[in-house]
């Protein structure tokens, strides 16, 4: 039932089938970084379900640090027992995803389904869930973010990353969700990917923002004497003009649960919120651990 896409040929074909944005807009960007080699050291793998009615479900996956995306509009159907028989050839398929900790994404209606497959198939190991709110940028605000003129506080500068010395570890030990390994993927973030960085007149990092390997804006940070001069607001539009001018769409998502950072993105001309029928698509990062006693 799984189709394993490897050739240039069906990664394309897969990248048209996902133009449908923001149903898709992750698993899209992820095959268009494949198919550009924009992250290798990701070895991200592609897969297809289609079902009777020629629906869609991609699955995207990353084993070496546990990644699985799950990608379909909200409206599609699936036949549960079908959907869960195309877990269990996922599950035989890569094994090694389910024997540590992992991540699930994907909308709140395809993941409560893989959800109930998962403590139904794994009962040793848990999920918890992280509700998000997903946003992008239309071609109008793709169009403003480009215009805004953006101007650094006086002693601050734009600059890159020093790959010789600590930068890395700096930007790494920042990240409340940091676990083993985390140092190379930052690298590879950072070597690969557009990002924006902001340091001091005394040359220290001061401000950050980079994408993760989906695309999707990933560890915005300020440190905290540096708060309140509007620098999350700078790195994010640097990030987002330098993302649109090499084709990549701005986006990013929300916990549901920081108010301040939701009602900022829902006031901002430059972010449209993923809604279906008039409602907030909800956008679930489940993170698998083991049962501990």
């Amino acid at each position: 039932m799984l189709k394993l896409l490897s050739t240039k040929a069906e990664l394309e074909e897969a990248l048209e089938k996902t133009r449908l944005f923001p149903d898709f807009i992750i698993a899209h960007q992820i095959i268009e970084n494949k198919l550009h080699d924009r992250f290798s050291e990701a070895k991200m793998t592609v897969l297809s379900y289609k079902n009777s009615d020629g629906i869609n479900l991609w699955i995207v996956v990353r084993e070496s640090v546990p990644f699985i995306l799950l990608a379909c509009r909200v409206e599609d159907k699936f036949d549960r027992n079908v959907l869960f028989e195309v877990f269990d050839e996922f599950a035989k398929m890569f094994p090694q995803v389910y024997e540590k900790e992992a991540t699930v994404m994907g909308h709140e209606i395809i993941i409560n389904l893989y959800e109930e497959w998962h403590k139904k198939t794994f009962p040793l190991l848990t999920n918890s869930r992280y509700p998000n709110y997903l946003y992008y940028s239309t071609e109008e605000q793709k169009q403003k973010f480009l215009e805004v003129d953006i101007k650094l506080p006086e002693g601050y500068q734009f600059s890159e990353v020093n790959f010789e010395n600590d930068d890395i570890e700096k930007i790494c030990s920042t990240w409340a969700h940091a676990t083993d390994g985390d140092m190379e993927i930052f690298r590879a973030k950072l070597r690969n990917m557009p990002y924006s960085l902001i340091r001091d007149r005394n040359n220290s990092l001061v401000a950050y923002e980079m994408l993760e390997m989906s695309s999707l804006f990933n560890h915005q940070y300020v440190d905290p004497k540096h708060r309140g001069k509007g620098l999350g607001n700078i790195v994010e539009r640097d990030l987002a003009k330098k993302c649109i001018k090499v084709g990549i769409p701005p986006c990013k998502t929300v916990v549901i649960t920081n108010k301040n950072v939701v009602e900022s993105a829902e006031r901002s001309p430059f972010w449209t919120r993923w809604d279906y029928e008039e409602k907030p698509v909800v956008y679930v990062y489940l993170s698998q651990e083991k049962i501990t006693n």
